[in-house]
């Protein structure tokens, strides 16, 4: 498994007025100012992981590559290294050092039904909480959606693996 997170951001910035608020638009960002965002996160992400200890204290290209094989080596029995191909070149797109942002998604002011769908599935919980249950030697299981190709229908974590 690998982190995910989704945010909504307005492409304008709020400009106070009287009476209220308005929103000023933005043009959309250049590849280039995605890139240069992504690698200011992957850095902090990085630089986060390494001040808590979860990578030793190196450079990000090591720390990076000591986080991947640290994320395989603690892979669970069932699963196989997934092999993606690398996405296609979009604009406003950019995958740097296994950490990808996609920023090509835009919503038209009006689009009240547009806006509702993204918005209820940041909303949602990480977790469906009707498909984890508690086993009688403490750990908890996990019900998936559908069975792995070996028949396995849940997935078996301690407290601290879940």
């Amino acid at each position: 498994m690998r982190p995910h997170c989704d945010s909504l951001v307005p492409d304008g910035v709020f400009v106070p007025e009287e009476g209220g608020v308005r929103i000023e638009p933005l043009p959309p960002p250049r590849k280039g100012e995605v890139e240069r965002l992504l690698r200011g996160v992957s850095h902090r992400v990085l630089r986060l992981l390494e001040k808590r200890g979860a990578l030793p204290a190196q450079g990000p290209e090591d720390a990076l590559q000591t986080y991947q094989a640290h994320s395989l080596q603690q892979r669970l029995s069932w699963t196989e290294v997934e092999v993606r191909p690398p996405p296609r070149k979009q604009p406003r797109c950019a995958l740097v050092e296994g950490f990808s942002l996609h920023a090509n998604t835009h919503l038209h002011a009006k689009d009240r039904q547009g806006l509702e769908r993204p918005g209820r599935y940041g909303a949602r919980g990480a977790l469906a909480l009707e498909r984890l249950s508690r086993m009688e030697d403490g750990r908890s299981a996990w019900r998936m959606k559908r069975p792995l190709p070996d028949g396995t229908t849940h997935l078996r974590f301690t407290g601290l693996e879940l």
